[in-house]
C-alpha cells in the first residue's frame, strides 16, 4: 500500500490499508470532522495521466452517490488532495465478502437466498437509475455479521442518458466518453456474461447473468464456468453450458434450478429481463423454503406427543423475519426507482405482514390436517369422470375445432385436482357421437361419471350446454347452458370447470380453485388459437405440424400464456429426437419451457419439458425430479406417466417403467394400441425379445388406424437375431415414410444389417455414402450405428462424440441399445458411458 498512517487527505486521515484492487487502493480512514471511520479509495498517482481511468473513477463517484440503498454502499465524497490524488469516501462495513463464505462450500439454502434477495434488490434500484455494475462477484459483495449486504465497487459502471427503467442499454451516449467499444472486455472472467466476455454491448441483464453465477456458486459451492487460464474460462462462458447444479446439490428445489438456469440462459432474450422480475421469482422460493422448514420444526418425532398447532403460531408470530428487512421491490418506486428506505413504519407493517402470515399458516396446517386425517372419500363424492368430446351443433368445421379443443381443455383442468381419477384424451375421445350408453361407456372406461356437451354458434354468440352423469343411474347430477359471446370464452372455460368440480362434491383446496379458474389467459382470441392447436395436436399426422403455429398465435396474442408455451417447449423436444438438429431445436424448447415454468411453477406439461431438457443435458437426478414433479402436480397427465416410464427404460429399470405404463393405462384404459406399444418398446430395451415381438403383434392387431409399427417389430426381430424378418419389417416401415430415397431411422437400421451380409454390403456402404452426403439432418447417434455394423469403430466412436457435443437425444439409448454393442468393450465407448452417466447394458 503506497499510503501511510496518518497521511491526510483533506479532512480524512488514514488509519491502515485494507485492499488493493483494479481501481485502486483501498484504505480505512478517520473523518475527522465528523469523527467516524470511513474507507478511502485511492487512484494509485501513476495512473492519474490516464484519461479513460481517471473517468471511469469519476464515473464511479458520481453514479453511486446518486443512489439511497440499504444494500448498495453508501458515498460519501468524491475529491481531490492537496497532491493531486484523486480519492473516494464511502462508508465503512465490517464484515467478510462473500467469496469468504463461498470457499468450495455450499452456503445454507435460506441464507443463500436472502443473501441473493438482496443482491437483486440493489441491482433493481442501480438499474432504475441507468446504472449497471457490470462485476458483480462474491469479492464485490460484502456480508455484515448481522446478515446485511453491501454491493461493492461500481467502478465499471456507465450512466446511460435514459435514467428510466430498468431495462437500459449501456453502450448508447456514453461509449464515447468512455472511450470504449464493442470488442473491449471489462469484468472477471468467471462471472462475466458471454455478451460482455465476448466484448459486445451490454445492457442491465448482464448483471443478472452474473447474479446467477454467483447464487450457482452459494447453493452449489462450486463457480458454474471454469478454466486452467481466464481464457480458457472465457471460452466455457460463451461456448459450454454449465453443469447440472442438482449434480452437487440433490435437494435443491426444482424452482430454482429454474431461477439459476433462465439467469444463466446464453440468449439475451431468453434470460431474465428485470432485476424485479428475478426477486420475485426468488421470493417466491424463500417463502416456500420457509414454510416447509417451519413445518419441518413443527412436526414432532414419531412417538412423541403431538403439540397443538397454536404452538407454530406463536413461534411465527414471536419471530421476527428470517430475511434481513428484505425490501419489497414491487412497490412503488421513488426517485432513483429504489423505493426501498427502511423505516418504523416500513418495520411495523412488516410485523404485521407477518403476523398475517402466521395465523394463514395456522388456518392451512388445520384445515390440511382436518383433511389429512378424515381420510377417504365422501359417500356421495365422486372420485372418477371421463369427459366425452362435446358435439359440434353446426356444420362449421371451426366449430367441430372449438368442441373438441373446449372438451380437451376441460380435461386437461380437471386433471390438475389429485382428488379425481381424470381419463386420458385417448380414450374418452374414443366415444363420439350422440348413440351413447352412458352406462357402458362408463364401465369401459372405469368411472363413476360422465361430463357431455354440445357447442352451437350464431355469429358471435356462444352456447355450450354442459351436462354431467351420474353412471350408477343415468340420472343428470347437473346441466347447464351458457350464452355468451364468443369473446367471453375463457371465462365460460374456467365457470364450466369450477361448477363441474361443484356438482361432483370435490372439497378444493384454495389452491386448487384458483388453478380451476386459471385457464392460462384472459385473451379469448388467444385461447381460441390454443384450442385450435390442441386440436392439431392431437390429431391426424399430416396436420400435426400445425399446431405450432397455433400455440405461436397465442403466445403473440399473451405473452404470459403458460399453457402454450409449454405445448411449444414439447414440439421442438419432439422434432429434436431424431428429426431435427437439437443445437437448433433444444434451445428453442428450453427458452419455452422456461417462460411457462416463470409464469406458472405447477404447469405440469412444462415440467415435463423440463425433464427432456435435462435428459438432454444428462443430468438424469434433474430428468427423475421434474418428471416425478409433473406427476405430482398432474397424476392423471397420460403423457407424464408414458414419457417418465420411457426414461426408466432408458435407465435399465424396466420394472419401474412397466409400473408407470400400467399407472397410465388405469387412466387411458381403451387406448390398448398405444399402451401395447410403449410396453413393447420397454421389453425391447431390456432385451427381451421375444415378449417384445408378442406385444407388439398385439398392438398392431388393435391398431384403430390399421397403420402397424413396422420398424419397432423389425428392430425387435433384429435383435433376436431374426434378420429375414427384420429386413422385411424395416422396408416396409421404410416404404411407409416415404421409400428409400428419403432419410428415415428404419433405412439406416436395413443398411446396418445389409452390412452383415455379403452380398449386401455394398447396398449398405452405398446407403452410408447419400448419409453422409445428404442435406437433411442425419442424427450422428444414428449414423455410429452404420459405422459400427461396417466394422468402422474408429469413425462410430467419433459420431457418437459428434453426437455428445451436439447432445443428440438419440444418444440416450446408447446404454440399452443393442446395436452399440460392438463398442461396449471400446475404452473410448467407456468413457463416453461415464461421461453422460448411462448404464453399460451387455449381452
Amino acid at each position: 500500500m503506497s499510503l501511510e498512517k496518518s497521511t491526510r487527505l483533506g479532512r480524512f486521515e488514514i488509519i491502515s490499508g485494507i485492499a488493493k484492487g483494479g481501481m485502486g487502493e483501498v484504505y480505512l480512514a478517520k473523518d475527522t470532522e465528523l469523527d467516524r471511520n470511513v474507507a478511502i479509495k485511492v487512484l494509485p498517482a501513476e495512473l492519474t495521466d490516464n484519461k479513460e481511468r481517471l473517468l471511469r473513477f469519476e464515473q464511479e463517484a458520481r453514479t453511486v452517490s446518486a443512489l439511497n440503498h440499504p444494500y448498495i454502499l453508501t458515498v460519501f465524497e468524491f475529491g481531490k488532495s492537496d497532491d493531486g490524488r484523486q480519492f473516494i469516501a464511502t462508508e465503512f462495513v465490517e464484515g467478510v465478502v462473500l467469496s469468504e463464505l463461498c470457499l468450495e462450500e455450499p452456503i445454507d439454502l435460506s441464507r443463500a437466498l436472502d443473501i441473493a434477495l438482496q443482491i437483486a434488490s440493489a441491482l433493481s434500484a442501480a438499474h432504475s437509475a441507468g446504472l449497471a455494475h457490470r462485476d458483480i462477484k462474491p469479492d464485490n459483495i460484502m456480508v455484515r455479521p448481522d446478515g446485511y449486504i453491501k454491493v461493492l465497487d461500481f467502478g465499471l459502471a456507465k450512466l446511460t442518458d435514459s435514467g428510466g427503467g430498468e431495462h437500459v442499454d449501456l453502450e448508447g451516449s456514453t461509449r464515447e466518453l468512455f472511450n470504449t467499444s464493442p470488442g473491449s472486455i471489462v469484468g472477471t472472467a468467471a462471472y462475466m456474461s458471454p455478451e460482455q466476455a465476448r466484448g459486445l454491448p451490454v445492457d442491465t441483464r448482464t448483471d443478472l447473468w452474473s447474479l446467477g453465477v454467483v447464487i450457482y456458486e452459494m447453493v452449489s459451492g462450486r463457480k458454474p464456468f471454469r478454466g486452467a487460464t481466464s481464457t480458457d474460462t472465457i471460452i466455457s462462458v460463451i461456448q459450454k453450458e454449465p453443469p447440472p447444479i442438482t449434480s452437487y446439490v440433490e435437494d435443491i428445489p426444482s424452482d430454482l434450478v429454474w431461477i439459476i438456469s433462465k439467469a444463466l440462459t446464453k440468449d439475451l432474450d431468453g434470460r431474465y429481463q428485470t432485476a424485479k422480475e428475478l426477486y420475485a421469482d426468488l421470493e417466491k422460493i424463500k417463502k416456500r423454503v420457509e414454510f416447509e422448514s417451519e413445518i419441518d420444526r413443527s412436526t414432532p418425532p414419531e412417538g412423541a406427543d403431538k403439540k397443538p398447532a397454536e404452538d407454530t403460531a406463536t413461534r411465527l408470530l414471536e419471530r421476527p423475519p428470517t430475511s434481513p428487512g428484505i425490501p419489497d421491490v414491487t412497490r412503488d418506486e421513488a426517485a432513483h426507482g429504489s423505493g426501498l428506505e427502511h423505516g418504523a413504519s416500513r418495520q411495523s407493517g412488516r410485523r404485521m405482514v407477518w403476523a398475517l402470515l402466521g395465523v394463514l399458516l395456522v388456518a392451512v396446517i388445520s384445515v390440511g390436517a382436518y383433511f389429512y386425517f378424515a381420510g377417504g372419500l365422501n359417500s356421495d363424492q365422486i372420485d372418477s369422470i371421463a369427459v366425452l368430446p362435446f358435439d359440434n351443433g353446426s356444420e362449421d368445421k371451426k366449430l367441430a375445432f372449438l368442441a373438441d379443443g373446449l372438451s380437451e381443455s376441460l380435461i386437461d383442468s380437471l386433471s390438475q385436482l389429485p382428488q379425481l381419477k381424470v381419463i386420458a384424451r385417448n380414450s374418452s375421445f374414443k366415444f363420439r357421437g350422440a348413440d351413447i350408453d352412458i352406462s357402458d361407456v362408463a364401465q369401459k372406461l372405469g368411472v363413476r361419471a360422465i361430463v357431455m356437451g354440445r357447442v352451437n354458434q350464431q355469429g358471435d354468440d356462444l352456447a355450450i350446454r354442459i351436462e354431467v352423469i351420474d353412471a350408477r343411474d343415468n340420472k343428470q347430477l347437473w346441466g347447464e347452458q351458457y350464452n355468451r359471446r364468443s369473446n367471453d370464452l375463457v371465462s365460460i372455460q374456467s365457470e364450466i370447470a369450477k361448477m363441474v368440480s361443484e356438482k361432483l362434491r370435490l372439497k378444493l383446496t384454495g389452491a386448487q380453485e384458483t388453478q380451476l379458474a386459471n385457464g392460462g389467459t384472459r385473451d379469448s382470441e388467444a385461447y381460441r388459437q390454443y384450442l385450435n392447436g390442441l386440436v392439431e395436436l392431437n390429431g391426424p399426422a399430416e396436420v400435426r405440424g400445425n399446431a405450432l403455429d397455433y400455440f405461436q398465435k397465442a403466445v403473440e396474442m399473451d405473452p404470459k400464456f403458460a399453457p402454450a408455451y409449454a405445448e411449444i417447449a414439447l414440439i421442438y423436444l419432439d422434432r429434436a429426437n431424431g428429426a431435427g438438429e437439437p443445437a437448433v431445436l433444444i434451445p428453442k424448447a428450453k427458452e419455452a419451457a422456461q417462460k411457462a415454468l416463470v409464469i406458472d411453477s405447477n404447469l405440469a406439461k412444462a415440467h415435463i419439458a423440463n425433464a427432456s431438457i435435462q435428459e438432454y443435458m444428462f443430468d438424469w437426478k434433474g430428468a427423475d425430479a421434474e418428471y416425478k414433479k409433473a406427476i405430482g402436480l398432474n397424476p392423471n397427465l397420460d403423457s407424464a406417466r408414458y414419457r417418465y416410464a420411457f426414461y426408466l427404460a432408458i435407465q435399465n429399470r424396466k420394472n419401474d417403467a412397466i409400473r408407470e405404463i400400467d399407472e397410465a393405462e388405469k387412466r387411458d384404459p381403451i387406448n390398448k394400441s398405444g399402451i401395447l406399444l410403449w410396453k413393447g418398446s420397454i421389453l425391447t430395451m431390456a432385451r427381451q425379445f421375444d415378449e417384445a415381438i408378442k406385444t407388439y403383434d398385439e398392438a398392431n392387431k388393435l391398431s384403430p388406424n390399421g397403420t402397424p409399427d413396422n420398424f419397432s417389430l423389425g428392430y425387435a426381430y433384429a435383435g433376436k437375431g431374426a434378420v429375414k424378418e427384420a429386413v422385411s419389417y424395416y422396408k416396409r416401415s421404410i416404404e411407409a415414410l416415404g421409400g428409400e430415397d428419403k432419410y428415415s431411422q428404419p433405412l439406416v437400421y436395413l443398411a446396418a444389417l445389409y452390412a452383415k451380409m455379403p452380398d449386401k454390403r455394398d447396398q449398405a456402404l452405398e446407403i452410408l455414402e447419400r448419409l453422409e452426403t445428404t442435406d437433411e439432418y442425419v442424427s450422428p447417434s444414428i449414423i455410429a450405428v452404420l459405422y459400427a455394423a461396417l466394422g468402422e469403430k474408429d469413425k462410430a466412436i467419433e459420431s457418437l462424440e459428434k453426437a455428445y457435443k451436439e447432445r443428440d437425444l438419440l444418444l440416450r439409448f446408447i446404454g440399452v441399445g443393442y446395436e452399440y454393442d460392438a463398442l461396449r468393450s471400446d475404452p473410448r465407448f467407456l468413457d463416453l458411458i461415464k461421461r453422460t452417466g448411462l448404464p453399460n447394458t451387455q449381452k
